[in-house]
């Protein structure tokens, strides 16, 4: 791999950028995720060797610079009366291990392992939903009267492993936890255009650009030989685009669905349907 490599994943960096730039105003910000995707791009594009890690050490860098500026001016200080469970926020990410899980230990493994974790909070919701315990530290006070988000998104991440075949729930995945993240973090601090149910604009633009990033990421990642799997075809550039755009209107329009169920499942299967009548 080499200069039309580079160019792939400075052109996707920059496509990126200008997502984040729209959604939140922000140059740091918009260079913040920038460089860091491309600090991850580039080892995965390019392969060991020198330029590939003088060019990510560079990203690093920058990258860092950017937090420095977004920590200067503010950008993480958000409004206190909204209730959140930052542990919660910065825990979701950790989901994309049960991809690593299913390509060196099978599907059926990752099942049962998914179904003891999506069992596990029902039980704690029913255990709230019943009695006067409230487990204040792990459910939000919105969350009181229904089924934890936590619940809704591991029973949907184990019915799109359990429905889809090879890389399709990896997308899935991704969409719902990075896209879901961004969206989540450039909402709440930049939201000010209202569209459905409290969703923005800035929101909505941050959750596809998160999603391209994860499915770009993913499309790379899973060329690596110790990723690949036989037969199994790569994830097409289609996938790359037109999910992460479908997952941000599915989130948009869940309406009182829990979106934490909606994303993953929705758009997993209009990936799949995608695949069954592009035949690729």
């Amino acid at each position: 791999m080499g200069a039309p490599a580079l160019t792939g994943s400075l052109l996707a960096a920059l496509a990126l950028g200008g997502l984040l730039l729209a959604g939140s105003r922000r140059a740091e910000v918009a260079g913040l995720v920038a460089f860091a995707f491309l600090a991850a791009a580039l080892p995965l594009e390019l392969g060991p060797g020198l330029i590939s890690w003088g060019l990510t050490a560079a990203a690093l860098a920058a990258g860092g610079l950017c937090l420095r500026l977004c920590f200067r001016s503010g950008v993480f200080r958000f409004p206190r009366d909204r209730e959140m469970k930052w542990w919660r926020v910065i825990a979701r990410p950790f989901a994309l291990l049960f991809i690593p899980i299913d390509r060196f230990f099978g599907r059926t493994p990752l099942l049962y392992l998914l179904g003891a974790l999506a069992l596990i909070f029902a039980a704690l919701d029913l255990v709230r939903l019943f009695s006067r315990v409230r487990m204040r530290q792990l459910f939000k006070k919105s969350e009181s009267r229904r089924f934890s988000s936590m619940t809704a998104f591991l029973v949907a991440i184990f019915l799109i492993f359990l429905a889809f075949p090879d890389h399709l729930p990896y997308l899935g995945l991704g969409f719902i936890t990075i896209g879901d993240l961004f969206s989540k973090i450039v909402g709440i601090r930049f939201g000010r255009h209202k569209l459905l149910r409290g969703r923005t604009l800035e929101g909505t633009i941050a959750f596809a650009a998160g999603g391209f990033a994860a499915a770009w990421l993913l499309r790379l990642a899973l060329r690596l030989a110790p990723l690949q799997a036989p037969g199994v075809p790569p994830v097409p550039l289609y996938a790359v685009l037109a999910g992460p755009v479908f997952a941000a209107l599915v989130e948009l329009f869940s309406g009182r669905l829990d979106d934490n169920f909606t994303v993953g499942v929705i758009s997993t299967g209009f990936l799949f349907s995608l695949r069954y009548f592009l035949g690729a």
